[in-house]
């Protein structure tokens, strides 16, 4: 069994040998009846290989002709209307460049001769039927010429999937950058778009960011001729870009799945409220008229007989007392009536106005309210210092 297994290998190894080459002639030689060369096809951009490869014994890529732009055994050549280009550096996508490549049979082995003096034999080059003939025309010459036609390929993009690009964060009243930067050669900006998540709204170039807000910002990238994000088979990015030094997330650009034009996204967390430091003008106000003595129910006191008192803001107490420090006068000032009136100094309550007593004390500047038992204490205050004047007047 074991016999008949090596005669079956034996007997496949020698069809494979007689299907390139014949048998011995009469002077002892082999006939090649098939010669194939491999070389690196033509592709737009990169510039021409002077290589070939064979993989067999009996012929070999012939080298020594340097003449007539062959380099290494290879030459290169533009087919045009006119003629055939004298030098070629790089190729172009989409037109057709032929390749003439030298072969020189090995000693021992020779070629058929067919009827007008040609070579009788097969060839292909990256298995496509070449013409074939004897070089410089000698018919007793032992150097084939091959050729073969290709037309330039469209260059490979190369992949990209590092993608760093930045962006002025968001600011409160500030307006949004439509600016992004990338020290990348690979590929460019192509847009900026800012996403105020808090309200829904897409912002413009007259908006400005809000504190407290969230915002979204999308940058899509364009890659360079060349060159390809890399992508899925349907057009996602596979890869995680970063944007201003964090990781961000990819999406690939409306329907578009080619990976030229892809968008980079990030989620920026609410931004902090603006704050100030700056004197208000109410602040400075009530600091100029604040009335410096302590009014007491039971004294009496000099005052004039018609006192304005402030309709405006106002500094507030936790509780009303008999005997309030101070009164704040604002800008929109009214007379009070100086008529006789009865006033409960323990006890009296003034009802809620519903109107907003602005806390000049808070940290967080104009805006913050305070409570409505203190609004009370504040109105007290106001209704005991008028009395106090009406009963000096009395």
């Amino acid at each position: 069994m074991k016999k008949l297994i090596s005669v079956l290998i034996l007997a496949a190894f020698l069809a494979a040998v007689f299907s390139v080459f014949a048998a011995a002639d009469e002077t002892g030689e082999t006939t090649v009846e098939m010669i194939a060369v491999e070389v690196t096809a033509p592709v737009g951009g990169a510039a021409p290989d002077h290589s070939a490869k064979v993989k067999s014994v009996a012929y070999y890529v012939y080298g020594e002709a340097e003449s007539d732009g062959f380099e290494g055994g290879v030459l290169w050549e533009e087919e045009s209307v006119d003629d055939i280009s004298p030098s070629l550096t790089l190729f172009e996508e989409g037109r057709e460049y032929s390749v003439c490549v030298l072969i020189k049979l090995s000693e021992g082995y020779n070629v058929g001769i067919a009827d007008g003096g040609a070579p009788d034999v097969k060839a292909t080059i990256n298995g496509n039927d070449a013409i074939v003939w004897w070089h410089d025309d000698i018919v007793d010459s032992d150097i084939i010429a091959l050729k073969y036609t290709f037309t330039a390929a469209k260059r490979p993009d190369k992949p990209i999937a590092d993608v760093v690009v930045s962006v002025t964060p968001p600011s409160a009243n500030e307006k949004p950058a439509y600016e992004a930067e990338t020290e990348s050669e690979n590929y460019a900006v192509y847009d900026v778009v800012w996403h105020d998540v808090t309200k829904s709204e897409r912002l413009d170039e007259n908006d400005t960011f809000i504190g407290g807000h969230e915002y979204t910002v999308y940058v899509t990238v364009i890659a360079d001729d060349g060159y390809v994000f890399a992508v899925d088979e349907n057009g996602t990015p596979v890869f995680m870009p970063l944007l201003n030094g964090v990781l961000a997330s990819a999406r690939r650009y409306g329907m578009e799945s080619d990976g030229k034009k892809i968008v980079v996204c990030y989620d920026f967390p609410a931004i902090p409220e603006a704050s100030t430091n700056e004197v208000t003008t109410a602040e400075q106000t009530t600091a100029e008229t604040t009335i410096e003595p302590t009014v007491k129910p039971t004294e009496e006191i000099t005052q004039p007989s018609t006192y304005e008192a402030t309709t405006g803001a106002v500094i507030s107490t936790s509780e009303a007392t008999t005997g309030p420090t101070a009164a704040s006068v604002s800008e929109n000032t009214a007379p009070i009536s100086t008529t006789p009136t009865t006033v409960q100094t323990s006890t009296a309550a003034a009802e809620p106005t519903g109107s907003i007593i602005v806390d000049l004390s808070s940290k967080d500047g104009c805006g913050s309210t305070i409570g409505a038992g203190a609004s009370i204490a504040a109105a007290l205050a106001l209704l005991i210092t008028a009395a106090a004047v009406r009963k000096k007047k009395d």
